[in-house]
Order: C-alpha cells, then sequence, then structure tokens
C-alpha cells in the first residue's frame, strides 16, 4: 500500500506540472489583456463623461455613469490582480512538484518558503479553521538548504496541525524567529487541537506510526519531515499534552554558523 501510495504521488506531481502549465496559458492572456481594457476605458472615459453631461441619464449594464466609471477601474484591477495571484499559485505548485537535485543547498529564506507553502495551502487552510495566524520574525537570516524541501516541511506541518483540529472555531499559528545565542532558526507550527498521549510523542516520526488509521493516515508524512529536516542539519521535537494542542518546533542552523559538508562528515 506505501509503494502504490508512492507512486500515486509521483503521478500526481506529474499531472501537477501538466495542469500548471495549462493554466498558465490563460492567465498569461488575462494579465496581458487586463491593462489594454484599462488603457481602453481612459481613453473611452472623457468621451463618456462629455455624452453624460450633454444628454443625461446615460447607464452602463443598467447602472449610472457616475457610478461606473469609478467601479469599472475598479473591476479591471480585481481581475488582473486575481490573474496575479493565479499565477503565484500555479508557479508555487510547479515548484512544489518539480523533482529536487540532491546535493544541491543554497541560501534559503525560511520566511519567504513558509509564505510559498501557505499559499498553497489557503483552501485548505479555509475550511479547516477560522484562526489561522503568522508571526514571521523580522530579523530570521538565511538558511543552507533545498527551499522546496523546506515548503515540504511547512506543508506537511500545517496540515498535519489542521487535521488535528475538531472544530473550524480551533487555530493554528505558524511562527518563525532567530535564536542568536544558539546560531539557529525556529520554525513553529502551534494548533488548538485534541493534543497527542504522551507515550506516543516519542513515536511520531517513526516510519508508518500513526494515530489516524482511521481516517487513512500512512505514517509517512512525520517521518519524511523529521528526514528532511535532519538533511539540513536541524532537530524535530513535539511538546503536547491531550486537550492542550501539539507545539511542532523545527530547529535549523543559519547559514552563517552550519558547518561546510566536509566538516561535516570529518566530524562523523
Amino acid at each position: 500500500m506505501q509503494l502504490i501510495q508512492a507512486n500515486k504521488m509521483t503521478a500526481l506531481g506529474m499531472l501537477i506540472s501538466g495542469v500548471a502549465h495549462e493554466i498558465n496559458n490563460p492567465t498569461q492572456l488575462v494579465l496581458l489583456n487586463a491593462p489594454v481594457l484599462a488603457n481602453a476605458w481612459a481613453d473611452a472615459l472623457e468621451i463618456l463623461d462629455g455624452y453624460a453631461q450633454h444628454e443625461g441619464g446615460l447607464t452602463l449594464v443598467g447602472l449610472p455613469h457616475a457610478e461606473m466609471r469609478d467601479t469599472i477601474p475598479t473591476l479591471v484591477r480585481d481581475i488582473y490582480e486575481s490573474a496575479q495571484r493565479i499565477e503565484r499559485i500555479v508557479n508555487d505548485l510547479k515548484d512544489f512538484a518539480r523533482p529536487g537535485s540532491p546535493g544541491e543547498l543554497g541560501s534559503v529564506n525560511v520566511n519567504a518558503a513558509a509564505q510559498r507553502a501557505l499559499r498553497l495551502l489557503t483552501h485548505l487552510i479555509a475550511r479547516r479553521t477560522t484562526r489561522f495566524h503568522t508571526q514571521f520574525g523580522s530579523d530570521v537570516p538565511p538558511i543552507q538548504g533545498d527551499a522546496q524541501q523546506v515548503e515540504q516541511v511547512v506543508v506537511n506541518l500545517v496540515v498535519n496541525a489542521l487535521e488535528a483540529l475538531p472544530n473550524a472555531r480551533c487555530g493554528v499559528t505558524l511562527s518563525t524567529c532567530f535564536d542568536a545565542e544558539a546560531g539557529c532558526v525556529i520554525l513553529e507550527v502551534a494548533d488548538e487541537g485534541s493534543g497527542i498521549p504522551a507515550e506516543h510523542l516519542p513515536r511520531l516520526t517513526e516510519p508508518f506510526f500513526t494515530t489516524k488509521h482511521d481516517r487513512g493516515g500512512t505514517g509517512l508524512g512525520l517521518a519524511i519531515t523529521s528526514s528532511l529536516v535532519r538533511a539540513h542539519g536541524g532537530s524535530l521535537s513535539f511538546t503536547s499534552a491531550p486537550g492542550a494542542g501539539t507545539r511542532a518546533r523545527v530547529t535549523v542552523p543559519c547559514a552563517a554558523t552550519r558547518p561546510e559538508r566536509g566538516e561535516e562528515r570529518n566530524a562523523g
């Protein structure tokens, strides 16, 4: 079953790339044409204003000219901004589905990676909770790593937190900060869910261990997340109690303090 699921996820990644490409074509057309419509309306407005002044009673789609002269630019702007949002989501999906290049690490802005991940989850967040909060530290330095893998860590932790909520009135908070003394970037996802029994906490990152068998849990999400965090030289920990929610904490050394790979091997 796990192999079948892995194969399905690979196929899903290919499907996402194809669908993203198809969505991108009409989106680019909207982005290209919306400014043309805005300019055309600006050119026609002077003529319409003159006609309305002399003739009076001018209406457009059943609404008075005085109302539509301000409404139409707003509508065009909304169309353009919505197309920009679609473009961002499509690009985020393409980046998330693109196979990574093992061994190629770069400078990663954790705040930006988290924001991209959250854009992918906009619909799920809206369905699961009315109280989703973010607190991004303003002084968070970059880490050395893979931006796509950091996004996957955020997606996995946030989805896990959302699935733990008993109802939409319970909240989830994602926060980042910099521990200057330890030279580490900290990312936390805290939920107001039902919590986890103490005996289960040490096993949360074990492959195939899950408390959600009845909901189709595979027990791989947190295991993969922990593996990705360790690959970045960091650690993943949990604090929880039944009825008190759960807090997942990712601690990763910032790029300035993380040793080079050769140094890591020598140290090992």
